[in-house]
């Protein structure tokens, strides 16, 4: 089934344009225009003829019936057309198992609905990002985007991706399964922009591949889209993440944004700690590369404090047992800054 991405400059809507996407045997962008009472359809390198045919065969798909070359009745399928460009895709009932037919085991984070909870506005963008999106990517999604903390989103063309964060991170967004089989299937498409993003050497490239990649898979098998997929990881260095839907996709992309200067806070790298004040000081000291347990013990032993741990010099760091020269050096070192 097709999809229909409403575009118009702002405070112009006479130059408005309606992105499909998903028309099998087609490649090249394609877009409606609405002028002067008809409707124009616009194939920026497509040379085939019918074009209109598929259009329409796909549109009553959608519920929408009229002929994109009346202008009798152009006005009202244009409007028919913009609504359907806001209505949200529904999805298909799941079916119940056949008879011996396992059952997937029920997830933990709870039924995919609940994605629609994902409150974009929480996630932590503790610097200033700028957020571009193509004009072509749905409205739905720049406004999802909009919710963010600290972030600029701009509209714009991007001569490559679709979405660009802080010229350091390129996004292709591509829809399961009409957009992502259509740019593997029908002229590479996918190669190529892979390729350019893996020559853009000053960018961190990413593939998002939103929707049911395998469940709704008709004209790739399951090893022509594994193949895709290790040769956009291996051979094209690209990320490849999926997502469930268009609300997801836009958590992922602030994810993203708010990742690219690291963690909000430090991983611990040790965990349950201590609380008793001689447990906590061998805790400390087990930290020093070369210092085990039971060095740690004769080490508080000995010296009784950390401090006058850090303070000792190397002859007295070697008259504890088991400390030689190496080990006591390595204890100046990261107590003292010395060896």
């Amino acid at each position: 089934m097709i999809s229909l991405n409403y575009w118009a400059p702002p405070n112009n809507a006479s130059l408005a344009r309606i992105y499909i996407n998903g028309i099998h045997g087609a490649a090249g962008k394609i877009f409606l225009s609405f002028s002067r009472g008809s409707i124009k359809v616009n194939a920026d390198s497509d040379e085939r003829d019918d074009i209109a045919d598929l259009i329409e065969v796909e549109m009553q798909q959608l519920g929408i019936n009229g002929s994109l070359s009346d202008a009798g009745s152009a006005t009202d399928l244009w409007k028919q057309l913009v609504d359907a460009c806001s209505q949200p895709r529904k999805a298909a009932p799941a079916r119940p198992p056949s008879n011996g037919q396992m059952q997937g085991r029920p997830s933990s984070v709870g039924p995919i609905s609940t994605l629609h909870d994902l409150d974009i506005s929480t996630i932590k963008v503790k610097k200033p990002v700028k957020i571009q999106v193509d004009h072509r990517e749905p409205e739905q999604l720049i406004q999802l985007l909009r919710q963010a903390q600290n972030t600029t989103v701009e509209v714009v063309s991007l001569p490559l991706g679709d979405i660009l964060i802080d010229d350091a991170i390129i996004i292709e967004r591509k829809r399961c399964r009409e957009d992502f089989e259509s740019s593997v299937v029908d002229g590479l498409r996918l190669h190529g922009q892979s390729e350019r993003i893996k020559h853009r050497t000053d960018l961190i490239g990413v593939v998002l591949l939103e929707g049911d990649l395998f469940g709704a898979r008709q004209r790739m098998s399951i090893q022509q889209i594994t193949g895709m997929l290790t040769f956009l990881g291996v051979i094209q260095s690209v990320n490849v993440f999926p997502t469930v839907d268009v609300v997801h996709t836009a958590y992922m992309i602030v994810k993203l944004a708010a990742h690219q200067h690291g963690l909000d806070s430090p991983i611990s790298l040790r965990k349950d700690k201590p609380k008793a004040l001689f447990s906590a000081r061998k805790f400390v000291l087990e930290g020093i590369p070369g210092v085990s347990a039971g060095i740690a013990e004769l080490l508080l032993e000995h010296f009784e404090s950390i401090a006058r741990i850090a303070n000792a010099t190397v002859d007295e760091l070697i008259a504890v047992p088991g400390i030689g020269l190496q080990r006591a050096n390595q204890i100046r070192e990261c107590l003292a800054g010395t060896t």
